[in-house]
């Protein structure tokens, strides 16, 4: 559920948001279900056409993932809105080792850590709520 303080136009709730956007792209890695990250994000979202499919593929079939899971160790904004009325909001992540199972629970592979990425994401507040409109990896 969106928390209280990702509802209004600053800058602490654009962090917030941004952070927000994270746990549900995990619970998309979890499950398979996008629905709540359909929710709050543009249907241009770099990001989301990159990973998309094989969180798919992989929550399909018996097969699910496990660990994975992006964390959060920063974010950052400047708070200025762009002529086209966007934001940007800079992530720094981690992310441990995940596991793909196949359905007879063996693993099927091993997805290595990365301990330090940076996404930026533009963000739009609209009908009082945050949308994310694209989210981009940096140095990729």
């Amino acid at each position: 559920m969106l928390p209280e303080a990702a509802t209004a136009e600053t800058k602490e709730s654009a962090i917030a948001f941004a952070t927000y956007w994270y746990e549900v792209l995990n619970y998309a890695y979890q499950t398979g279900d996008f629905g709540p990250m359909d929710a709050v994000t543009g249907p241009t979202c770099r990001m989301c056409s990159k990973v998309r499919p094989g969180i798919v593929e992989w929550n399909s079939d018996g097969r699910w993932i496990a660990g994975g899971l992006v964390a959060v160790k920063g974010a950052f904004t400047e708070f200025v809105k762009t002529a086209e009325g966007n934001y940007q909001v800079t992530t720094q992540l981690e992310q441990p080792v995940g596991f793909l199972y196949r359905a007879d629970s063996s693993i099927e592979k091993s997805v290595p850590a990365a301990q330090v990425l940076a996404d930026i994401m533009t963000v739009r507040f609209t009908d009082g709520r945050w949308n994310a409109l694209d989210v981009d990896r940096l140095g990729v």
